[in-house]
């Protein structure tokens, strides 16, 4: 009966709510029912290997587009390894990842946390815990902080590079990290946040 609420084409509230849930079933059940479907789960969806390979940039490992003009990585911070991606992007905010891995590295070509078979307390056994977070940030930078190439085969840097410092654990080491490392004017501390 509130007219506000449904729009000259159509004959009552009811209608809108039905063109509503013929338009976006999502919105109609968690706006006007107040019972939102249940979400998803990404881990279920199974990409294959042709829709990967569409992707391809075909250039060679650790080489940036022509377009790019700035090369990041992020690094992610786990008990037992350290955890990178790098990244070059061109000016549309289009992203092309470059090289990814983990320090130290791994045999497998894909493998979990709970898999890992190399780890930092066998890379660094005198370090105790934050000695070993840190010598691997460390080993990890001089992995990957160099010059990358472009496809022009100019050399390009990586303009900064982020650290995960979330974890509580070592929040501080990844700070005094950044602060004192060799690589103190492209790394920088980050929080990432959870978006449900």
């Amino acid at each position: 009966a509130w007219k506000q609420r449904y729009g000259s084409d159509e004959a009552s509230a009811v209608q809108h709510a039905m063109n509503l849930l013929i338009r976006d079933r999502t919105a109609f059940f968690a706006e006007y029912q107040n019972e939102p479907l249940p979400r998803e789960d990404p881990s279920d969806v199974i990409v294959s290997a042709d829709e990967v390979m569409v992707r391809d940039s075909g250039l060679p490992h650790r080489t940036a587009p022509i377009g790019a003009t700035k090369v990041t990585a992020f690094i992610d911070i786990q008990q037992d390894a350290v955890m990178y991606v790098l990244v070059a992007w061109e000016e549309n905010f289009t992203g092309i990842v470059l090289d990814y891995g983990s320090f130290p590295e791994q045999s497998a070509t894909y493998w979990r946390l709970k898999d890992i078979r190399r780890k930092l307390k066998d890379e660094f056994p005198r370090s105790g815990f934050e000695g070993q977070i840190y010598d691997g940030m460390d080993a990890c930078c001089k992995a990957i902080l160099g010059l990358v190439t472009r496809e022009d085969e100019a050399k390009v840097a990586v303009d900064l590079c982020l650290i995960d410092a979330n974890w509580g654990k070592t929040t501080e080491v990844v700070r005094r990290f950044c602060r004192r490392s060799d690589w103190a004017n492209q790394v920088m501390p980050a929080h990432g946040r959870y978006v449900g």
